[in-house]
């Protein structure tokens, strides 16, 4: 989840209309992996990227979900904290691939990154003999027209 401070808002008036506002900053409260997603829109000859940042797998998986011949998901960069990645900094890394894994009540998410690391978040319960759904694969977007 990310949180927005007021005085970070960016006032640019009507510009963008009444539904968008944007931030100069905003804040990661907890310390949980979370996604950096290169959103494509392509329109006739133009290809216009967005950056998204993705809170959790579930957004990560509706958003997949949510693909057309103008919107896809071009990449997906993974951002870990120490505590995942085993190191004494926070990394981004590509992601390869995503997996939650189900075992009755129990949750816990596969990460493959580009270097072949993988990391694993939630319940150790969840490992062994759970229901394996892939969440994101590295080239399963849709392609452009």
């Amino acid at each position: 989840m990310f949180l927005t401070h007021k005085q970070a808002e960016v006032d640019l008036g009507s510009l963008f209309g009444n539904e968008h506002r944007m931030w100069k900053s905003v804040e990661h409260t907890i310390h949980q992996p979370w996604f950096y997603v290169r959103l494509v829109e392509c329109g006739g000859d133009i290809e216009l990227s967005r950056m998204l940042l993705i809170s959790d797998g579930q957004s990560l998986k509706n958003l997949m979900a949510c693909q057309n011949q103008i919107r896809r998901v071009a990449d997906v960069m993974l951002v870990t904290p120490d505590h995942v990645n085993g190191t004494s900094v926070w990394q981004m890394q590509k992601l390869l691939r995503a997996e939650r894994l189900v075992l009755d009540t129990a949750v816990a998410y596969a990460y493959v990154v580009d270097n072949l690391a993988q990391y694993v978040t939630g319940s150790p319960s969840a490992l062994n003999g759970a229901v394996c759904e892939v969440i994101y694969a590295a080239g399963q977007s849709c392609s452009a027209p």
